[in-house]
C-alpha cells in the first residue's frame, strides 16, 4: 500500500484525477501538457525543428500501464486459448478441411443464405463514400484517394485468397 501512497500522498481526490500519475494526456519534460499543434505545420506534417525544441513526449504512469496491460491481455488471451484449446481447434480445423461439418455449420444451414449482391453493394457504397471523403475532405482525412484504393486492393488480395 505504501507504493501507492508515496507518489500520491499529498494529492487530494480532485487533484488525483488530473495529476501526472493518473492522466491520459501527453506531457513534456517539465510536466506541462505537450503542445502537439506546436510541432505540426499547416499540412499536419511533423516539423522536426519544432519537435526538437518541444522535447520528447512523456506519458503518465497510468497511461503507460494501461497500454502495457492491454497488450498483455491480448497476448495472454491468445496464449490461453492456444494452450488449453489448441488440440481441439487443430483437430476441428483438420476435420473441416476434409469436409466434416461441425455443429455450427449444421445449425446455420437452417437459415437462408444472404445473397452475394448485398455484400457487393455494401462494399461499393463504402468505397464510394470513403473516396468522396478522401477527395472532398482531404485536409481532415489526410489520406490520398490512391492510398485508399491501394489499401482496399491489399485487403481484397488477403481476403480473396
Amino acid at each position: 500500500m505504501s507504493y501507492f501512497q508515496l507518489p500520491t500522498g499529498d494529492l487530494t481526490f480532485t487533484k488525483l484525477a488530473t495529476s501526472l500519475f493518473f492522466s491520459s494526456h501527453l506531457f513534456n519534460h517539465k510536466g506541462e501538457p505537450y503542445n502537439v499543434s506546436g510541432i505540426v505545420n499547416q499540412n499536419f506534417e511533423i516539423d522536426m525543428s519544432a519537435n526538437e525544441q518541444q522535447g520528447l513526449v512523456n506519458l503518465s504512469v497510468f497511461f503507460s500501464l494501461t497500454y502495457g496491460i492491454g497488450f498483455a491481455a491480448i497476448i495472454s488471451t491468445l496464449s490461453h486459448v492456444a494452450v488449453f484449446n489448441g488440440k481441439e481447434i487443430h483437430a476441428q480445423l483438420k476435420a473441416s478441411f476434409k469436409g466434416k461439418e461441425d455443429i455450427h455449420t449444421r445449425l446455420m444451414k437452417k437459415y437462408k443464405s444472404i445473397p452475394n449482391w448485398w455484400f457487393y453493394l455494401l462494399l461499393g457504397l463504402t468505397l464510394l463514400l470513403s473516396l468522396a471523403l478522401s477527395v472532398f475532405m482531404k485536409r481532415d482525412i489526410q489520406m490520398p484517394w490512391w492510398g485508399l484504393i491501394f489499401a482496399a486492393a491489399i485487403a481484397l488480395a488477403f481476403t480473396s485468397c
